[in-house]
């Protein structure tokens, strides 16, 4: 470890008050024995986190319903399971399954890039301006119409999907243009002001 790195030196007093003050007891004195840092092998774009720090930090927790009955499958018990107290159900406001599953992977890849840190910032600021509210509220009621298409893709090029999915894809596509025209124009224009 560099020493004479103030910016190294400022994020381990920070890691250590956080593990001091959440995740740890402290010892005699008021202390936290470190065992080992290690690094990890740095990505261009985006930091790589451990399931362990992810657990740990409560960036996603998985909870276990006691009064949930357990399903026997040839002997074995499975517990149902759902998202527990965490940032992410705390951040968690998507209306689509794609959604969820970029909201996940912008957690369990957090940018290094200070840049794009900003321009998403910025697109976020965007969606959150009170001027946006009428064109962000057609995208969140069109966003809940979008479903999970790439079952319905997949059964189609099995030859097996059912008459209900022309229906459900259908109205699928009629929301996705619909996002598609909201973000294209009212949005657009206001996000190059």
């Amino acid at each position: 470890i560099n020493f004479d790195s103030p910016t190294l030196i400022r994020a381990l007093g920070s890691l250590l008050t956080y593990l001091r003050n959440t995740a740890f007891r402290l010892e005699e004195g008021f202390t936290v024995t470190i065992n080992n840092i290690r690094r990890c092998p740095a990505s261009d774009s985006f930091m790589r986190l451990e399931e362990s720090t992810l657990r740990t930090l409560r960036i996603f927790a998985t909870d276990h319903h006691p009064l949930v009955a357990n399903n026997n499958v040839k002997g074995r018990s499975y517990q149902k399971s759902k998202e527990g107290f965490s940032l992410f159900t705390l951040l968690d406001r998507t209306k689509s399954k794609a959604g969820r599953e970029r909201l996940r992977q912008w957690m369990t890849q957090p940018l290094r890039d200070v840049a794009k840190i900003r321009r998403r910032h910025v697109g976020m600021d965007l969606f959150l301006h009170p001027e946006c509210h009428p064109a962000v509220s057609l995208l969140l009621e069109r966003l809940s119409d979008v479903g999970s298409m790439d079952s319905i893709l997949l059964r189609m090029q099995r030859c097996c999907a059912q008459p209900n999915d022309f229906l459900v894809l259908g109205r699928m596509l009629d929301a996705s243009y619909a996002i598609i025209a909201t973000l294209g124009g009212e949005l657009r224009e206001k996000a190059y002001k």
